[in-house]
């Protein structure tokens, strides 16, 4: 397993309890709950998206691209949740994620 790859799977790693969580709060009826988990996923991603510190696993795995790629799970996450991702939302925080 190259670097890359591995710090990609790390990343995954992160990030997909807090997906199944939401997918399992959606179910439940606890909507905005799953709703709001979404959205701090999304906004801490994307907060993300310019890190360049050598040391750091997201730079490893290639950002900005690994970052979006897990952007892009995670909204996909939430609208197969049942979950709105209002466009406005994603163009006022998360600007090269809307569209």
């Amino acid at each position: 397993m190259t670097p890359n790859e591995a710090a990609d799977e790390m990343l995954d790693e992160v990030v997909q309890p807090y997906l199944e969580d939401l997918e399992r709060r959606a179910r439940t009826g606890a909507v905005q709950a799953a709703r709001e988990i979404g959205f701090g996923v999304l906004l801490g991603l994307y907060a993300c998206r310019d890190e360049d510190d050598n040391d750091r696993v997201l730079t490893h795995a290639g950002t900005p691209d690994a970052v979006d790629h897990l952007g892009s799970q995670a909204i996909r996450a939430m609208k197969n949740a049942g979950l709105d991702v209002p466009d406005d939302w994603l163009v006022e925080q998360c600007p090269s994620w809307a569209g």
